[in-house]
């Protein structure tokens, strides 16, 4: 008799959890997302001499200018303020002023972002404390 109850139990328990992955299934939306701006999370497949590497970055808004942005996670080198990128973004044009601080020392960039803002192709030339290295990113989300 244990062993019965004990059955119907976990039968109860796998059968509630079913549903409620059906339920928060059937809330989920397929649609396409439309996207307004250049700000939010993006997948970076980046390329140079050195090979190919994927990575997320997230981009905001500077407080700065109408056209300024910040890159967080740029090039791979860290996500808190300190490794922040600033950026502008007039029309569908990218452009990173020359930029060095400790982590990083960008001598070049430019790029351009899509109108629909779900794709972003970058170049850009890094000083790796030797040699410039040239890079090529694509961007999707």
């Amino acid at each position: 008799m244990a062993k019965l109850y004990l059955r119907k139990s976990e039968n109860n328990i796998v059968v509630s959890l079913f549903l409620i992955l059906v339920i928060f299934s059937a809330c989920v939306s397929n649609d396409p997302v439309n996207y307004t701006s250049i700000k939010g999370a993006w997948k970076c497949s980046e390329t140079s001499q050195r090979g190919q590497r994927t990575y997320l970055i997230d981009i905001f808004k500077s407080k700065s200018g109408d056209t300024n942005y910040l890159f967080s996670n740029f090039h791979n080198i860290g996500v808190s303020g300190e490794y922040d990128i600033n950026f502008t973004v007039i029309e569908n044009k990218l452009t990173f002023p020359p930029t060095e601080n400790s982590n990083i020392r960008i001598k070049s960039g430019s790029g351009t972002v899509s109108a629909d803002f779900k794709q972003m192709v970058l170049d850009y030339v890094i000083y790796d404390g030797i040699n410039d290295i040239q890079y090529h990113a694509e961007y999707t989300r």
